[in-house]
């Protein structure tokens, strides 16, 4: 089983080879290269380390990076200067639980956290678990959040599918309460659940703005609940499912077999800071990957649509990254299988409202 797990990675990582930055001189990314800079390449070569695939990255400084691998279904702490690494593992502190992770998030003073099943986990900057926090009365989800004070928002939800909560952790005091009710449509209800995307941020004034995949909406809050403004695409053509997920246990295959197979136009993926100042919205369409950007009391800032390459991340430290794989020739090399690079950019765009 391993080895016929191990032939169907490399088939995934032989899909894909580009080497430089070349891409974006194509002529559909030219809002693109408006927007952001070429940076530098950072590679992980490392001995015995294999990455499937890369979808999310975590900058902790002196050239470590977290990076969760959905291909492999794992994380990695990586340390290029020293040329280590290290899946991250909690078989024995959590055992019988997959080490599959569903997000991950920069804490504000030191380390990251992940998301899994029913656990948060808090780790150092050397990808050591700390400690872990089970939540059995909620479902989890991808969406979540840290404060100033490294306590948790969580996004999740009870068996009652219309309810949509945010779950605060005040863990110096071991203490877990619901801080609000979020505003999500009732007409996706089931799908808002099980689509990962959109997502969950706080800023520097402890604000929330909250996210899912299925509307064109980007909710701001304060702390006590009050929603603030709700956030739309100005040039995004959105357009969501055609109907809902069944109630149950009805999942995204079983709908798109029930459904004809019939895709929503658009998904907004996640969001995110793009700089201290604004928040930008990925949206994936029939055409493409697109992003706009928000000031943070809601207006569209940029002129039109950008469109950004597949692989386009942005971490949580304000920096902009973007990974492909490198160009390996099979038929010279059949046996090498390089791992996925980052291409890092900076946002240095010049926004109408600056």
């Amino acid at each position: 089983m391993n080895k016929i797990r191990t032939k169907i990675i490399v088939a995934i990582l032989a899909l894909t080879f580009i080497a430089d930055a070349s891409f974006c001189r194509d002529k559909k990314y030219k809002s693109f290269n408006r927007y952001f800079t070429f940076v530098d390449t950072i590679s992980f070569d490392i001995d015995s380390l294999l990455i499937g695939d890369i979808s999310d990255v975590i900058v902790l400084g002196d050239e470590k990076y977290v990076i969760r691998d959905p291909v492999l279904m794992s994380a990695f702490w990586i340390d290029r200067e020293n040329k280590r690494y290290k899946k991250l593992s909690f078989e024995k502190e959590l055992p019988g639980v997959k080490n599959e992770v569903l997000a991950l998030y920069k804490d504000p003073h030191n380390g990251f956290w992940g998301v899994i099943f029913k656990y948060y986990l808090k780790f150092d900057e050397n990808g050591t678990l700390l400690s872990h926090y089970r939540n059995d009365k909620y479902y989890v989800s991808d969406k979540f959040c840290v404060d100033s004070l490294s306590n948790l928002i969580v996004y999740c939800w009870q068996e009652r599918l219309e309810d949509n909560y945010l779950l605060y952790y005040d863990l110096k005091n071991n203490d877990i309460n619901i801080m609000m009710e979020l505003g999500f449509s009732g007409k996706y209800k089931n799908a808002i659940k099980r689509f990962i995307g959109g997502g969950l941020l706080i800023d520097a004034d402890n604000y929330l703005y909250a996210a899912n995949a299925v509307e064109d909406k980007i909710f701001k809050y304060n702390l006590s609940g009050k929603l603030i403004k709700c956030f739309k695409s100005k040039y995004v053509p959105f357009k969501s499912l055609d109907k809902d997920l069944l109630p149950g246990t009805e999942g995204i295959f079983e709908f798109f077999k029930r459904t004809k197979g019939r895709m929503p136009n658009t998904l907004l993926n996640r969001i995110g800071f793009i700089s201290s100042k604004y928040i930008y919205a990925e949206y994936i369409g029939r055409k493409g990957k697109y992003i706009e950007v928000f000031s943070k009391e809601g207006d569209v800032v940029n002129k039109k649509s950008i469109r950004v390459p597949d692989g386009f991340l942005i971490t949580g430290s304000y920096r902009k990254y973007i990974y492909f794989r490198p160009f390996v020739n099979h038929d010279e090399k059949p046996d090498e299988i390089r791992n996925p690079v980052l291409l890092k950019y900076e946002f240095t765009g010049r926004l109408k409202n600056r």
